[in-house]
């Protein structure tokens, strides 16, 4: 009788301690886990398959993933017109160089006051720093940057690597802040960009859908917004660009009605400027509607 209670109380124990140091593990492998979970950032784009975390939006039809993305410096930290070399991309594949992240201290720092102005009716945290490559005027690979509004953010990381996989032309694609927000300077060096606090161009005072970080203007200088201000007289912005405002012309960068840019972002639910009914701005794509 003794051994029996001897044994049961040796089992009760054992099973005590197991139970005990079960616990003490999976506590440990939770935190360890969320501790990883929190040095990663999450990535949304193409080109991942995890259905668990897929979202989808009904206006496209079009399905985004997400998965968490472990931080690579040496792809991460790249400075926006860095050429990329064939060898980089062996090795980090393609999909390392799409990415996104929220606006760090260090990139608002070079929007406050510029892109970020006062009074800006966007809180900073709606709004996303992506990391995109590019086929440059070279037929080389260039890293991008650009900021846009989180609700589209998966959507423009989505356009932009189409047409790098199709080799469309871009040539430069920095923060309009490089140009202290002046957009005319941005549009000027044919740079495409997106959010900029900011009121429509022409005779619009309403602010422009860019001030929302919903629209992207694309290869600006080539594509330039033609108007008709109060007084009747034909508008074009940038001024330099009147010898793009003749839309029968053949010359590099121009995006007409079958071009592949105007096409690909039509796909995730984008409008293309050049298809105003008055105005013209074949530069401009807004999403969901004309803006």
């Amino acid at each position: 009788m003794k051994n029996k209670k001897l044994l049961l109380s040796l089992a009760v124990g054992g099973l005590l301690s197991f139970t005990w140091m079960f616990t003490a593990f999976t506590a440990f492998a939770q935190e360890s886990t969320r501790t990883r979970e929190e040095e990663r950032r999450i990535w949304r784009g193409p080109g991942y398959a995890n259905d668990a975390s897929a979202q989808m939006y009904p206006e496209s039809g079009i399905k985004y993933n997400a998965v968490y993305r472990v931080p690579r410096p040496d792809v991460d930290y790249l400075k926006a017109g860095t050429r990329v070399e064939e060898s980089s991309l062996a090795k980090n594949g393609v999909d390392a160089y799409f990415f996104e992240n929220e606006i760090s201290d260090e990139v608002f720092a070079r929007m406050d006051g510029k892109s970020y102005r006062e009074g800006c009716t966007i809180p900073r945290e709606d709004l996303r720093y992506l990391k995109m490559l590019y086929c440059g005027p070279d037929g080389g690979t260039y890293v991008g940057e650009m900021v846009c509004n989180k609700e589209i953010s998966q959507k423009v990381l989505a356009v932009f690597r189409e047409l790098y996989n199709h080799a469309y032309p871009i040539e430069k694609m920095v923060l309009v802040d490089d140009y202290d927000g002046d957009n005319l300077q941005s549009a000027l060096d044919n740079n495409t960009s997106c959010f900029n606090f900011r009121k429509a161009e022409g005779t619009s005072q309403s602010l422009s859908f860019h001030a929302s970080g919903k629209a992207i203007d694309v290869n600006p200088k080539y594509n330039p917004y033609l108007w008709t201000d109060e007084a009747g007289i034909r508008q074009c912005g940038p001024e330099e660009s009147w010898e793009y405002a003749d839309r029968t012309k053949d010359f590099p960068y121009k995006i007409t009605e079958d071009d592949l840019c105007k096409k690909t972002f039509e796909e995730y639910g984008f409008f293309w400027g050049g298809n105003f009914v008055y105005d013209k701005d074949y530069m401009h794509f807004s999403f969901g509607k004309r803006g």
